[in-house]
């Protein structure tokens, strides 16, 4: 009887496990592409710090199984290729606080626009602002930034009820809905704002890291939502403030037209964006914007073409280059995690990392990074006298003058600018 009653225990237990997903897709370090189940570092729910990830065979919008062979997390992608993405929905003034701040009513029904799939993004890439956005008309920054929960359509929905909904849901993600308020308002003609040419642009809808699996979430009207520029906090609240919850904008959105699997749903955005404010800080080139969702993560994105100046001001500072490297780890694309990057600090490991910029170029660095900066010694170590009988110590190898000294700890060696050709 015990051993009855251990092995279904077992068998529900593996059930659990085999549901418990964080879908990532990923470039391994062999430079293939794979989709997977995230593997999370201790103490944290957010698969942007996942350094390796279960290989999933199989569509995860269909049949699928998660296998136990591990693969190393070299570039986090978006959790779908864009072209397995048929529509991009989006909901407008779905907040109150963020109506009352933009000077909007609050809706009696959802407000739906669409953004193109060549919008999406991944997590960690460069926002672009093409040259066509910026020649035309007299151009000023107006760009803005919108966190929102991303929910995923995992199969048919046409005319669904509200208790239907997350029955055709795969998971939840979360994404940046970039705006330029110029082309979304004041070029969008009267009476209302032209929300395709303000938000609809090639890279756009930034989402990731992960799709969550509702067997994660449950309920996605629980959850922390927020925004960080440049560091700092620009948007904090919880999806429990939304107008229109989930499985009431699924439902809408089902109601004569079809929900396709691979579908996602931009829910809105909270209060704390610049549009209405009397003094807004228009995003320009080089801010970092962080999105982020309790228990999915966040995605961190930016436009990089000031990170010379970067470079020039950290170089032969590494205790400069260790803070700016950990501030911006996520924005720098490194190849190994922020764990390998912290482990830096004891065993001066040789890394490597690329990051690809607005300008179209990139930078690869080769860096040693220690944990303490001691400026190198350039000249001849001093001979060491023969040890007397008795004493145990070792001399020091005796080198010829002007010859170079190993390196236990170093500084920056190299930087190499090259031009992309992408």
């Amino acid at each position: 009887m015990h051993s009855i009653l251990m092995r279904i225990f077992l068998i529900c237990a593996l059930a659990v496990l085999a549901k418990a997903q964080r879908f990532v897709r990923f470039i391994s370090t062999d430079g293939r592409e794979y989709t997977g189940d995230a593997i999370l570092p201790s103490g944290t729910t957010d698969a942007f710090h996942s350094t390796t990830a279960k290989v999933i065979q199989g569509d995860i919008l269909g049949n699928f199984t998660i296998t136990n062979q591990v693969k190393p997390i070299k570039k986090l992608l978006s959790p779908l290729p864009n072209e397995r993405v048929r529509t991009v929905r989006c909901v407008g003034f779905n907040y109150a606080a963020h109506d009352s701040e933009a000077g909007q009513p609050i809706p009696g029904w959802p407000i739906l626009f669409f953004k193109p799939f060549t919008a999406l993004n991944t997590p960690s890439d460069p926002i672009p602002i093409t040259a066509g956005y910026q020649t035309q008309g007299n151009f000023t920054s107006t760009m803005d930034y919108e966190t929102e929960l991303v929910v995923v359509i995992k199969k048919k929905a046409f005319n669904i009820s509200d208790e239907e909904a997350l029955d055709h849901v795969l998971g939840f993600s979360v994404g940046h809905d970039v705006s330029h308020r110029g082309w979304q308002i004041d070029r969008g003609g009267e009476p209302q704002p032209q929300f395709s040419m303000g938000k609809g642009a090639d890279g756009w809808a930034p989402w990731g890291p992960a799709i969550v699996s509702t067997n994660i979430i449950p309920d996605p009207q629980t959850l922390n939502i927020w925004t960080k520029v440049n560091g700092v906090t620009k948007q904090n609240d919880t999806t429990a403030n939304m107008i229109f919850g989930v499985k009431h904008l699924v439902s809408f959105f089902s109601m004569g037209i079809t929900l396709l699997p691979g579908d996602v749903i931009f829910t809105g955005t909270p209060s704390g964006v610049n549009l209405g404010k009397t003094d807004p800080v228009w995003l320009t080139d080089g801010d970092v914007v962080e999105v982020g969702l309790e228990n999915v993560g966040n995605s961190s994105l930016a436009n990089l073409s000031n990170l010379r100046e970067w470079v020039a001001a950290a170089h032969g500072k590494p205790r400069s280059l260790f803070r700016l490297l950990r501030r911006h780890t996520l924005d720098l694309g490194l190849e190994e995690g922020w764990s390998d990057l912290s482990r830096m600090s004891t065993n001066s490991k040789l890394i490597s990392f690329t990051c690809y910029i607005s300008t179209g170029s990139r930078i690869q660095a080769d860096a040693r990074l220690p944990s303490a900066y001691r400026k190198e010694d350039t000249q001849p170590k001093p001979k060491v006298a023969a040890p007397q009988e008795g004493d145990r110590r070792q001399p020091s190898p005796v080198r010829e003058s002007g010859q170079k000294r190993e390196r236990k700890r170093g500084k920056c060696i190299e930087w190499k600018w090259e031009k992309d050709t992408r």
